[in-house]
């Protein structure tokens, strides 16, 4: 429903869908409604592949798209690789040949997930997850003093435009 350069939804009524969803669970406590995406319950590994199983998966877990999308994985090196995934009934698999052994997870872990598509049949997109508790770098504070460098006001929407320009920021997995 986002889109990364506009703030305002277009898809409004979906919005709302959501949103009254939420509602009236909230105000009748029907339990059985689903009102949410789904949500990471475990995850557990085992050889090079990493297995995982959600809470709120409604009448089951949906994949929009040819191919599920969104899941990076890393290895006790901490370092993260796109990896492949695949849904076997309500669990997700998933395995990168760069990772022969993962020990953390992270799925829709950007700032504007466009690729994300792991879904429940009644609409709602799975909420993103990590699994590790590594640093978060964070690249505005990380390349403050490069940005004073080149003479560019720090906190801003045009640093951090710049600083992605010149290679000092990215989207971290």
């Amino acid at each position: 429903i986002g889109n990364p350069d506009d703030i305002h939804p277009h898809q409004k009524k979906e919005v709302g869908e959501r949103l009254a969803a939420a509602a009236l669970r909230m105000v009748y406590a029907d339990g059985n409604k689903v009102c949410a995406g789904p949500s990471l319950k475990t995850c557990r590994f085992l050889g090079n592949k990493a297995i995982l199983d959600f809470d709120n998966t409604g009448s089951g877990l949906l994949v929009k798209g040819p191919k599920l999308n969104g899941f990076c994985v890393a290895g006790p090196d901490g370092q993260f690789h796109r990896a492949d995934a695949r849904l076997v009934g309500n669990r997700v698999e998933i395995a990168s040949p760069a990772v022969p052994a993962p020990v953390a997870v992270r799925y829709a872990w950007a700032d504007s997930p466009v690729e994300a598509n792991l879904f429940n049949r009644e609409g709602f997109p799975a909420l993103p997850f990590r699994t590790d508790g590594l640093p978060i770098r964070n690249p505005v504070v990380a390349h403050r003093g490069a940005w004073k460098k080149k003479g560019l006001p720090e906190n801003s929407i045009a640093s951090l435009r710049a600083a992605i320009a010149l290679g000092c920021a990215g989207s971290e997995f």
